[in-house]
């Protein structure tokens, strides 16, 4: 009985709510479809009154799969390819499998509460006005899969609790006019997907969600505004691929867990920006060549391995605070940006300290072709694990700061041709316990101040009382200035120290 009710609502409809462009054979006009010599103004009763037909057709099937759990029978399969409807309320239904391909419905498709013995699928080319509502108390054996070039108008809304244990697949071309939301405790085994060029306009996903297998967002696929996890979610992994494309912002509430790592792929975009709360992301974060991202922003997040910014990528802001870390560095690649300003606050760490046994962490490097544009400031407390190198034709447009209490546990390191435009400032309190390395053009034996020395290499260095800093000069001659006297700077620069110079096979 159910099939001659799904072949019955497989059959041709013009619905008055269906456009129709020019060519679009699928659903012919009355007239040609039932061959009868109509007068215009009875074709809408007619219209109305198979629809009411349609109507109680659908009524009579959904009662039946309602009826069949009391009966015990086992949940069955419906094909509805090409049918077209008002709604499809199926809430309460048992559902073997749920196909459809080129289907219409004038307003909501609702699967709450039902049982599932197999796999969702919309199908390609499947028209929905209104909204999905997706949920169910036992898990969902397969996949939900909205097909390629599907339009949907409304909001997708994957209830809470609901476990998927398949995939959840927006295909490719298709196009969400309203948000896709998972509530809390959703769980989906396989992977959330958007597929090339298809198109969403909000993702949000609620308190304790788990995407087991990731979140990926395919060549070209979009979401048109914000892209947002709430608190103690865990994702595997981010990822971002080539020509992707967030047009509002990445936001990860904490504490929440992306394991795996976030990827930013080629050519990918995040118009405004990366926010990533408290909790860990796994395996680092990562913006490919060609990206852009408008800022990054970790607070209280600790990322267990890089942040790698890859040649050519475009990045706004890069700010830590709140503890937040970096356990491995920041690595810049040549001819990356960061537009505005990288800040390091309040406790927070960059890199890890060399402990014995392993191979010390780096802090950040900038290669050649880098430009932090207003400076980059580390405040007060925070860690750097690692160095600090600028490679040559890397620039600081603007001071470079380490604020009271900053500890650089390695050196800073500026080749020749880097340049700070501003000043070099270490406030009382800062550590660099490695030193500063920087090129010297012309070597001499006479001793210098250091601020002469500053002036020398065009870098205004201002070292603040009780700050620690090792100095030390490199040159092609091979010559090298000696360590400061003592390990702590105990007067400002007004009373300076005398520096001297001496050949590095003379320093032992």
């Amino acid at each position: 009985m159910i099939e001659i009710f799904c072949a019955y609502l497989r059959q041709p409809y013009d619905h008055r709510s269906r456009p129709r462009g020019p060519g679009d054979a699928r659903t012919p006009p009355l007239r040609e479809r039932r061959k009868w010599q109509l007068q215009s103004d009875k074709d809408s009763r007619i219209l109305d009154a198979e629809g009411e037909v349609r109507r109680t057709a659908f009524r009579l099937m959904r009662d039946l799969l309602r009826s069949s759990v009391d009966l015990d029978l086992p949940p069955q399969s419906i094909d509805l390819q090409g049918a077209v409807l008002d709604g499809a309320d199926f809430s309460g239904c048992p559902l073997g499998k749920l196909t459809m391909g080129r289907t219409f419905i004038a307003g909501d498709l609702n699967l709450n509460d039902c049982l599932f013995g197999g796999e969702i699928s919309l199908g390609d080319d499947t028209t929905i006005k209104g909204n999905i509502e997706l949920g169910s108390s036992q898990p969902i054996p397969g996949d939900v899969a909205v097909g390629s070039r599907c339009q949907i108008d409304g909001n997708v809304e994957l209830q809470a609790k609901t476990i998927l244990k398949g995939q959840f697949v927006v295909g490719q071309g298709s196009r969400i006019g309203g948000h896709v939301r998972g509530g809390s405790d959703l769980t989906i085994e396989g992977i959330f997907q958007l597929q090339a060029e298809s198109r969403v306009r909000e993702i949000r996903l609620e308190r304790s969600s788990s995407l087991l297998s990731g979140l990926v967002v395919a060549e070209g696929g979009a979401v048109e505004q914000t892209l947002r996890i709430e608190p103690s979610s865990h994702i595997k992994n981010i990822d971002l691929r080539a020509g992707s494309r967030i047009g509002g912002s990445l936001v990860i509430a904490g504490p929440a867990t992306v394991s795996g790592g976030l990827r930013i792929g080629e050519a990918a975009e995040i118009g405004a920006g990366v926010q990533l709360g408290e909790g860990t992301v796994g395996d680092g974060i990562v913006l490919g060549p060609g990206s852009r991202v408008s800022s990054l922003s970790l607070v209280a997040t600790r990322v267990t391995a890089y942040v790698i910014v890859r040649p050519g990528a475009t990045l706004g802001h890069l700010h830590l605070s709140s503890s937040a870390s970096v356990s491995r560095g920041i690595l810049l690649g040549r001819g990356a940006e960061i537009s505005d300003d990288i800040g390091i606050y309040d406790l927070s760490r960059v890199g890890s300290r060399k402990s014995e046994g392993q191979k010390g962490s780096s802090g950040f490097s900038l290669k050649a072709g880098i430009f932090a544009f207003d400076g980059i400031h580390l405040e007060e407390d925070s860690r750097v694990g690692g160095s600090i190198k600028l490679w040559g034709g890397a620039a600081v447009q603007g001071d470079l700061v380490f604020k009271r209490g900053v500890q650089l546990a390695e050196i800073l390191d500026m080749e020749e041709g880097s340049r700070v435009t501003g000043e070099v400032t270490l406030e009382a309190g800062a550590q660099v316990k490695g030193g500063v390395h920087t090129p010297w053009a012309e070597p001499t034996v006479a001793p210098i101040t250091a601020r002469e020395l500053a002036h020398g290499n065009k870098l205004h260095l201002v070292l603040a009382h009780g700050s620690h800093l090792h100095f030390l000069i490199r040159s092609e001659s091979s010559y090298m200035m000696a360590v400061l006297p003592e390990d702590s700077v105990t007067q400002w620069v007004d009373e300076p120290y005398t520096l001297f110079w001496k050949r590095s096979d003379d320093v032992r």
